[in-house]
C-alpha cells in the first residue's frame, strides 16, 4: 500500500472518530441539559406531604387580593391613606386641581391591603397543628395591567413535621379585573372634565364607558360634589363574598368624587 493511500485512509478515520466523538458529546450534552430539567422540575414543584399549606396559602392569596380589590374600588384606588375625600370617596378633580393617583401608588396600596389580610387569613396557621411552620415576613408585589391584576406573594416558610423539612415562599394569583382599563377610562374622564368646566360632554364619557365595555354612573350631592362610578360589564365578583353594588348585580365598583 502506498504512503499515499495510508494517509487518505487515516484522514477518513480521523473524520469518523471526530464525527462519532461529536455525537457522543451532543448526545451526553442534550442528556445533560434534560438531567437539569429535571432537577428544576423537581426543585420548583410543591412536596405532596406539604400541598395543602401551599394550597391554603394561595386561596388565602386569592381572598385577599379579591378583597383588596373590592375595597380599593370602593375608596378610589386608596386603603388607608389621609386625603382629600367626600364621605371616604377621594376627589380625583377637586377645584380645578387633578388628583388622581399614579398607577403605581394603587399597586402599592392594593399589596399593603393583602399583607395586612392575609395575617388574619392564615391565622398563624393554626388549621395546621401537626406541622411546625415558621414564617418569614409577608411581601407582595401588585401589577395592574389591562385585562388582569396579578398578586405576586414573597412568603418564606419553613416546614417541618417529624424529621422532614420542607420550604415554600413563592405563591402567585391573577385576577381577572381589567383594573388597568378603569383606571384609564377614570383618567380620560377627569381630563374632559378639567378641559370642559362650563360644559361637559356626557355623550363622549358615555361613548368612552360603552366603547371600553364599562358602566357609567354619575350621581351629584351638596357643595357641588358628584361621584362618579365605573362598573365592568365582564368582571363580577363572588356574590357569595360581597353584597350586590348599587347596580344590583354584584359586579365591580370603581368610585372617585368631583368637586365642582
Amino acid at each position: 500500500m502506498s504512503k499515499k493511500s495510508q494517509v487518505t485512509i487515516f484522514i477518513i478515520l480521523g473524520i469518523i472518530i471526530v464525527f462519532i466523538i461529536g455525537f457522543l458529546v451532543l448526545l451526553k450534552y442534550t442528556n445533560f441539559n434534560a438531567y437539569f430539567d429535571n432537577l428544576n422540575i423537581e426543585k420548583f414543584s410543591v412536596s405532596p406531604q406539604i400541598k395543602n399549606v401551599n394550597d391554603f396559602v394561595i386561596d388565602c392569596l386569592e381572598l385577599s387580593g379579591e378583597e383588596a380589590l373590592y375595597f380599593i374600588g370602593q375608596h378610589g384606588g386608596y386603603y388607608n391613606e389621609k386625603i382629600q375625600n367626600y364621605n371616604g370617596i377621594p376627589y380625583y378633580l377637586n377645584e380645578g386641581k387633578i388628583l388622581v393617583p399614579e398607577k403605581g401608588k394603587i399597586e402599592i396600596e392594593l399589596s399593603k391591603y393583602v399583607n395586612d389580610a392575609l395575617v388574619i387569613c392564615i391565622n398563624n396557621f393554626e388549621d395546621f397543628p401537626n406541622f411546625n411552620i415558621t414564617k418569614g415576613t409577608i411581601k407582595t408585589k401588585t401589577i395592574i395591567s389591562d385585562k388582569e391584576v396579578s398578586f405576586n406573594l414573597d412568603y418564606p416558610l419553613t416546614i417541618k413535621k417529624q424529621k422532614a423539612v420542607y420550604r415554600l415562599k413563592s405563591f402567585d394569583y391573577k385576577s381577572p379585573l381589567r383594573l388597568g382599563i378603569i383606571y384609564n377610562v377614570s383618567y380620560s374622564i377627569i381630563n374632559e372634565l378639567a378641559k370642559n368646566k362650563s360644559e361637559i360632554c356626557l355623550s363622549c364619557l358615555s361613548d368612552l364607558t360603552l366603547k371600553n365595555e364599562m358602566h357609567l354612573i354619575a350621581r351629584s350631592y351638596d357643595n357641588n360634589v358628584t361621584v362618579y362610578t365605573i362598573a365592568d360589564q365582564i368582571y363580577y365578583l363572588d356574590i357569595n363574598r360581597y353584597s350586590p353594588d348599587l347596580f344590583g348585580f354584584g359586579n365591580y365598583n370603581y368610585k372617585f368624587a368631583v368637586r365642582d
